[in-house]
């Protein structure tokens, strides 16, 4: 940005990250609000005299606003790379911290904000991310284009947080990947298209983000982020029902943590994989890594793993007490309480028809909250009922609603 650029974007910025009115600031200024507005568009460049009164208003000067500070830049390189390199969170929360009473009267401000919501929103900080990415929505367009493709990249991750599936889409479309020169940036933007949206990419194009970002990844040794990658690239060969390849590549993540790395990445893979091998219906294999796992994932979802496998290997009675365990972790999805009490009903009472009614209540309640795999195993569970009870003509519907080739029961197609 010029300086005139500078002084526009720090304006706007700064007077909805403070949350002043316009009003206000012509009030005190003396300045006219329609030449406030003017300026903040970008449309008019204020006189000196003007620059130094608007710039008052924020405590600050324009000797100290426009000065060029080599300390503030290294640190604000400092707090790009440790997002960049995954460096933890209270490291880069003490950068945020060291700059932040003098920055925000300088021409750095509207970047350090930038770096600040990537910074919260990338560790799903959801409120304090939420503080900068209204202010930074109104103002973008006046950042440089890398600029703006590193706040889509992390709106994306903000917006699947909090499940805004329209405005993610959104996000998405406004990257023009072939206008980004940096390529940290670039990689982060590869990085962010297996992480969000597998389902809504064939395999070709997914292994093409792939390759282009570890190849930087490996380029910068961002060992951390390479873990990372390799984590979400197998979630991708999962959500496209490539079970082995998926259990391939978390295997080998796995040989390749090392002692400092975070130690939920281990756990997470565990739990992957023993997802992974309940579709592939090895069912013991999904209880040895359930068992590594926990109690990291000490959740209602995998207790209902625990019982739904023991059940499957015909040992009723620790399915049963899985089942009570299940009942007695509180929900994080809405859905799973269905599926317990399904299991719980599959043990006492086999194939009655309570049993179709919780698993038609699941997939006719939570039809828009479950993912293509959820749903498939959905209808597996249902063509079992019916192929048990008889019912040929429902079965072989549901069997023709079947895409995947991995299951969580068999089914003859």
């Amino acid at each position: 940005m010029n300086n005139d650029h500078q002084l526009c974007c720090f304006l706007k910025l700064t007077r909805l990250m403070k949350r002043e009115a316009q009003k206000k600031i012509a009030y005190s200024t003396g300045i006219d609000i329609s030449l406030i507005s003017r300026f903040e568009k970008g449309k008019r460049v204020p006189t000196d005299k003007q620059t130094q009164k608007l710039l008052a208003f924020y405590s600050t000067d324009p000797e100290t606003f426009f000065r060029e500070d080599e300390n503030v830049e290294n640190i604000l390189n400092d707090l790009f790379e440790a997002i960049y390199y995954v460096k933890d969170f209270n490291s880069r929360e003490q950068i945020v911290l060291s700059i932040a009473n003098q920055i925000d009267k300088t021409h750095y401000y509207p970047y350090y904000c930038l770096l600040c919501f990537c910074h919260y929103a990338s560790k799903g900080k959801i409120k304090e991310a939420s503080r900068y990415f209204l202010s930074l929505t109104k103002t973008i367009d006046m950042f440089t284009h890398d600029l703006k493709a590193l706040f889509y990249i992390f709106s994306m991750l903000y917006y699947v947080d909090l499940r805004h599936i329209k405005e993610f889409e959104l996000s998405t479309n406004k990257i023009i990947s072939s206008k980004i020169v940096n390529q940290r940036i670039l990689a982060l933007y590869h990085y962010s298209q297996i992480y969000i949206s597998p389902n809504h990419s064939d395999m070709f194009e997914i292994l093409t983000h792939y390759t282009e970002c570890r190849s930087q990844l490996e380029k910068d040794h961002n060992h951390r982020r390479l873990m990372m990658l390799n984590i979400v690239i197998a979630n991708a060969y999962s959500a496209l029902n490539r079970i082995k390849e998926s259990i391939e590549k978390d295997l080998e993540t796995l040989t390749m943590l090392k002692e400092d790395d975070e130690p939920s990445w281990k756990y997470t893979i565990q739990h992957n994989l023993a997802c992974s091998y309940l579709q592939l219906q090895d069912y013991e294999k999904v209880i040895v890594y359930l068992d590594k796992c926990m109690p990291y994932y000490d959740n209602r979802l995998t207790y209902f793993m625990y019982g739904f496998c023991y059940y499957q290997l015909g040992d009723q009675s620790l399915a049963e007490m899985y089942v009570r365990k299940a009942m007695d972790t509180p929900m994080s999805v809405p859905y799973y309480d269905l599926l317990v009490e399904w299991l719980g009903l599959m043990i006492t009472q086999p194939y009655q028809k309570k049993c179709i009614q919780v698993l038609e209540k699941i997939y006719t309640q939570y039809h828009d909250e479950l993912n293509l795999e959820s749903s498939q195993n959905i209808f597996a569970l249902m063509v079992d009922y019916y192929e048990h009870t008889q019912n040929a003509i429902l079965a072989e519907q549901y069997k023709k609603m079947i895409q995947l080739d991995h299951l969580i029961v068999p089914i003859q197609k």
